[in-house]
């Protein structure tokens, strides 16, 4: 049994904050989220901390993505705030909030969430990784002119229309913007196939799961700059990369908030 009279190394929780971790509704990932969160700040009596997704998932042992979505929805609830958030590509500074303001409703998870946080990856210092350079804002304005398009095309629920479909965008133009994108995938399997996706993407929109997306270039180049420094981030190896048509059929849409604040 330990004894807590014995205990010499232990973490001081505020009653209050322990009591609205109670009682919020999170899953398996999103308590190990806030314990890894809870150890490097008031673990070290300090008020915050820089940590990175990566850094938190090795930590609390569970997937990079899903520590990622763990920490939008531990923002979105009020149970943790980022002391930087318009640093992109840097650390992100956690601190957990205050009460004050903290409403039942927004421990609720059947509260409608915003999905559009900002990213929330960073570099943790002293910590093994491989070199993940920062050139984000050189990068977005590579493809920062998007095209124009013979129909609007509203949120990505939207049904598409049947004149965007016959007016498809012009073959060289995205010929020339799927080049850039290409450049920066260090793994050059299924180039064609990859193609073939991004043009339905910019074109008429590809219903995945029951949900058309309509993409600008530049949405698609961050989305796979964000996969690409993930991976470089881990320090994973190219073998283990997914192939360009693989990454473009379906996980695409996973990194779609990383690349656009």
């Amino acid at each position: 049994m330990i004894s807590v009279r014995d205990m010499e190394n232990f973490t001081k929780i505020p009653n209050d904050l322990l009591e609205r971790l109670g009682a919020a509704d999170l899953n398996g990932t999103e308590l190990k989220v806030a314990l890894c969160i809870l150890r490097f700040t008031f673990g070290f009596q300090r008020d915050s901390c820089p940590l990175s997704a990566t850094f938190i998932s090795r930590w609390a042992n569970c997937g990079v993505r899903n520590t990622k979505k763990a920490i939008r929805r531990l923002r979105e609830v009020g149970l943790i705030e980022v002391l930087n958030p318009d640093q992109r590509g840097s650390t992100l500074e956690i601190t957990f909030c205050q009460s004050q303001g903290i409403t039942s409703a927004q421990l609720d998870t059947s509260a409608q969430l915003d999905t559009s946080a900002q990213s929330d990856t960073g570099v943790v210092p002293n910590q093994a990784q491989g070199v993940v350079p920062n050139q984000a804002h050189n990068k977005i304005n590579i493809l920062k002119k998007t095209k124009e398009k013979s129909c609007a095309s509203d949120a990505a629920h939207s049904e598409a229309d049947e004149s965007c479909v016959d007016k498809p965008t012009e073959l060289e133009q995205d010929k020339d913007d799927f080049a850039r994108i290409y450049g920066i995938y260090p793994k050059k399997r299924g180039r064609a196939k990859a193609f073939q996706y991004y043009r339905g993407f910019v074109g008429p929109g590809r219903v995945i799961d029951g949900t058309r997306y309509r993409l600008t270039p530049r949405q698609i180049y961050l989305a796979v700059d964000s996969y690409v420094e993930e991976r470089r981030g881990e320090g994973t190896e190219l073998k283990f990369y997914q192939d360009l048509s693989t990454f473009f059929n379906r996980t695409i849409i996973d990194y779609l908030d990383q690349g656009e604040e």
